[in-house]
């Protein structure tokens, strides 16, 4: 899954050789007190919002912690304090998500906001994870390819690079047809890849990166920075739920004050079946984000204009599928009149539903310029569309938003690499299980999206290198604190059920809430009950009695509506957000 920033029995049974390793395992290393950590400014980091409280460090920690003589991995650490330095009440460790997100991109964009919630009271932590896209951490980002326009010859011909420029927003028979076509030629390139990422700058240090090491990071960070044997506070979104969820049941006796927010199934983590699972509630977030723009009118939508103005919800999100499947028979007929890459349409709007706060914004000066300008494209190469009030110029799309909305880490593989070497449980798995998944998922939860959501899930099953500590078991046991588990109703990514899946497994160890809103994590729109729980449940260490509580949205303006507070816009918003 996206980072927040540009998823019977739960796993497999692993082999005793493995549960004794993993559960009589030394912890992690406590030889270094917190006071031998020395905080600097963040320049060094590269940090482009260098806020009043933010420090620095990097800190050694072993690549393996079964295995001195792996030598060290270098993590870069950032946090955040609202008060004077060493006055704070504790810390809160917080994962931003990917797999592959960055503490030193998400600290600076969201401590504020989110120390806001705790009054100031509790500094905000956060690190470059092993293998994340960071240039920062040793071993950092994972590259695979010389250049991207080397990645891009690589992979053609095959459809792993989740941008199938091919495929229509219905997935026809003869689509499917052509998919199956390319199996074995997938299946050769996909070899092929995992042995470039092995040969690559970070291939020695492929088995040292994996969700496992990273659980143990973060403990031997907490031994440094809050003392050896402390309870640890943490807050994970997106992958980062993934991450709480094994670091709760590796370490139950290290659980602070926990949140997983965003959750994604841990129960397919690892299996060509988690896109399946994470597109889920996606089509739903699509409907109420065309319904917002119905009820927002021409004045405030100005997709409305293309069509009548009294289109419904339904209709626009029609309207939006068919012009996406316009502009891939441009490029597939008439290439020379081809003005927007049919992909790009897909791509902006999925990362638009993360954030209902902007639904308006985007829409009125990104989408709608896309989508205008694929109809002009169209009527210059003969085709009739039925839209006829078009302007006579192509209408300017805002590059800057646009590259905002898309903005992803240049030629990092690290997702993938992180991800892959957490899939022991896919071993088994083939290109054909690989591309049945995709249809499935098409076919059966996401017929826009599922054509194009490939790139991690279905990597990892021919990946060369498994991490040398694979993810435990999971066993309900009681922890040192009850957990918080958090998810928006209509998440376009992580949906609500994984959320109740996790709370159902960890039984009385864990409690739930429920946003009634759209977008990615409960930071994507503003609660007070949230904020309230969340506040509760750090500060005081009280959770509700209840099992599940069900908190309404305050307004659609989230705290992640920070990553596009730009200088130049007005972030009002014109949509009218109708919640599930």
């Amino acid at each position: 899954m996206a980072s927040m920033f540009s998823t019977s029995s739960l796993f497999f049974v692993l082999s005793a050789v493995i549960c004794n390793r993993v559960f009589g395992a030394p912890a992690a290393p406590t030889s270094a007190g917190k006071t031998d950590l020395i905080w600097h400014s963040c320049d060094t980091f590269g940090v482009e919002r260098p806020l009043p409280g933010l420090y620095c460090t990097h800190v050694e920690v072993p690549m393996d912690y079964h295995n001195n003589s792996a030598g060290t991995a270098n993590l870069a650490v950032i946090k955040y304090t609202a008060v004077e330095p060493g006055k704070s009440k504790g810390s809160i460790f917080i994962n931003p998500g990917g797999p592959g997100g960055t503490g030193t991109s998400a600290v600076p964009v969201l401590a504020e906001l989110l120390s806001a919630i705790f009054d100031g009271q509790y500094d905000i932590v956060s690190w470059d994870p092993r293998g994340s896209a960071s240039y920062y951490t040793f071993p950092g980002t994972v590259t695979c390819f010389g250049s991207l326009e080397e990645e891009v010859a690589f992979w053609r011909g095959t459809p792993i690079t989740g941008f199938n420029v091919t495929v229509a927003s219905n997935f026809t028979d003869k689509e499917v047809e052509d998919l199956y076509a390319t199996l074995e030629y997938t299946k050769s390139k996909v070899s092929m890849y995992s042995k470039r990422c092995k040969w690559g700058p970070v291939g020695p240090y492929l088995q040292y990166i994996g969700t496992s090491s990273t659980v143990r990071d973060l403990v031997a960070l907490a031994d440094k920075i809050v003392g050896p044997g402390q309870p640890i506070n943490y807050w994970g979104f997106s992958y980062g739920t993934i991450l709480g969820f094994h670091f709760v049941n590796m370490f139950p006796d290290r659980v602070g004050r926990v949140i997983i927010d965003g959750v994604a199934d841990p129960s397919v983590w690892g299996k060509v079946e988690l896109m399946y699972s994470l597109l889920t509630d996606t089509e739903a977030v699509f409907l109420g984000f065309s319904n917002a723009c119905a009820s927002a009118g021409r004045d405030g939508c100005r997709l409305l204009t293309l069509l009548h103005k009294d289109a419904t919800g339904e209709e626009v999100k029609r309207f939006i599928e068919d012009s996406h499947d316009l502009a891939l028979e441009i490029l597939l007929t008439r290439p020379d009149k081809a003005v927007v890459d049919p992909r790009q349409i897909k791509l902006v709007i999925f990362y638009t539903l993360y954030w209902p706060g902007i639904w308006s914004l985007i829409t009125n000066q990104v989408i709608y310029p896309l989508i205008h300008n694929i109809h002009r494209s169209a009527r210059a190469a003969n085709i009739t569309t039925g839209v006829t009030n078009l302007s006579k110029e192509e209408v300017q799309v805002n590059r800057k938003l646009l590259e905002k909305v898309l903005q992803q880490p240049p030629q990092s593989h690290s997702t993938t690499a992180i991800y892959a070497a957490d899939s022991w449980a896919s071993d088994n798995s083939t290109t054909k299980d690989v591309y049945d998944m995709i249809v499935k998922t098409s076919r059966e939860v996401s017929p826009m999206f599922g054509p194009i959501w490939t790139p991690i899930g279905y990597m990892g099953y021919k990946w060369s290198t498994r991490s040398v500590e694979q993810l435990p078991p999971f066993r309900r046991q009681k922890l040192r604190n009850q957990i918080l588990v958090m998810g928006n109703t209509a998440d376009p990514i992580t949906p609500i059920a994984s959320a109740r899946l996790v709370t159902e497994l960890l039984g009385d160890q864990a409690v739930m809430v429920e946003q009634h809103g759209f977008g990615h994590t409960t930071l994507a729109e503003s609660s007070s009950c949230t904020e309230r729980i969340v506040a509760d449940h750090i500060m005081r260490g009280i959770l509700p009695q209840e099992k599940e509580t069900k908190c309404e949205v305050d307004n659609p303006f989230g705290r992640l509506t920070a990553l596009f507070s730009l200088e130049d816009e007005d972030l009002v918003p014109q949509f009218v957000v109708q919640h599930p």
